[in-house]
């Protein structure tokens, strides 16, 4: 397949043209894929109020991946999702997700028509057309930019909220070299019409008790290379059954914030993948082409892989480590 290039305005057409539609999110969702979701169905709705818009997989959420945000929607049962005829006269958006095999459910195979809006390197043709950006700082700012191009005045809290959680998280408050002078301005014009902005801060910042008593016993597992300024984590393969809580993302922002660290990873067990799913990130040096040796991929500074032994996770490692050597 080769998806078809389109631009903004074009996306805006085929919305219209359809009456059901289907939002898709990847694998492990961010505040970045499902602020997309969240922020572009209530657009949608705000502009046509009888189409049908539903975020496809979003009845399995954890609560942890809700972060008391992402309010539940009207959902689809789980076995709807491989049901073709529910999908074949929708159209299906796929949201920051730049890979087939990441996009939640799968079911986006069986719509009409699909577009992927994304902000990732464009690695893979799968839908029927495509805008990929791989300048914004995240599929937010996208979704922010055709809103405020197009239909400036039909922004409101409950969209200008969930795209700039979004913003927000996916350039770690604009700190990431990703941010740019739009991302900027895109987000300022979302932050002026919000009304709460304190909901935004909880959203980033609250943790249950219980949740940063995982972190400190995990901060034990923590191994660093000072000389290479390199940290890694392996969470037990028991670690999840033992304190009930779902390893989302492999908790490799416990790495991020220690001083002399240059590049982190961790790593845990994938059950339901039978392998170890890491998660990569760096202060400067680029680390996605590391990833994708290892099947992976994503941005310079952020990627993912996954390997399917602890040995394999070594030599991941040292590849890793091998970037500050150089």
């Amino acid at each position: 397949m080769v998806s078809k290039v389109i631009t903004l305005k074009e996306v805006l057409e085929l919305i219209k043209s359809y009456d059901k539609i289907f939002l898709f999110f990847h694998e492990l969702p961010d505040c970045d894929a499902l602020g997309s979701c969240w922020g572009l169905k209530n657009f949608i709705s705000k502009l046509y109020p009888s189409k049908t818009v539903k975020i496809a997989g979003e009845e399995s959420l954890t609560d942890e991946q809700r972060k008391g945000f992402f309010a539940s929607q009207s959902s689809l049962e789980v076995s709807s999702y491989k049901d073709e005829n529910i999908f074949k006269e929708a159209l299906g958006i796929v949201l920051d997700c730049n890979n087939e095999k990441r996009v939640f459910t799968g079911a986006q195979q069986f719509c009409k028509e699909t577009i992927k809006i994304d902000h990732h390197p464009d690695i893979e043709d799968f839908t029927t057309y495509k805008y990929v950006d791989d300048k914004s700082a995240a599929a937010t700012q996208i979704i922010g930019k055709m809103i405020k191009e197009n239909y400036p005045d039909k922004i409101e809290d409950n969209i200008a909220k969930f795209l700039y959680l979004g913003i927000l998280t996916d350039t770690n408050r604009f700190y990431y070299p990703s941010t740019s002078q739009e991302t900027f301005d895109i987000g300022s014009w979302l932050y002026t019409n919000i009304k709460n902005k304190q909901e935004i801060y909880e959203a980033i910042y609250y943790n249950s008790v219980d949740h940063l008593k995982i972190q400190n016993k995990l901060f034990r597992y923590i191994r660093w290379d000072k000389a290479n300024k390199f940290a890694f984590l392996i969470i037990p393969k028991n670690f999840e059954r033992k304190y009930h809580l779902p390893i989302q993302g492999g908790f490799v922002y416990l790495m991020r914030e220690i001083k002399g660290i240059d590049i982190c990873c961790s790593t845990y067990f994938d059950k339901e993948l039978n392998s170890w799913k890491c998660s990569i990130r760096s202060t400067t040096k680029p680390i996605n082409e590391i990833a994708k040796k290892y099947g992976g991929g994503g941005h310079p500074l952020a990627s993912g892989c996954k390997v399917s032994n602890l040995k394999q996770f070594k030599l991941l490692c040292d590849d890793l480590k091998s970037l500050n050597k150089s």
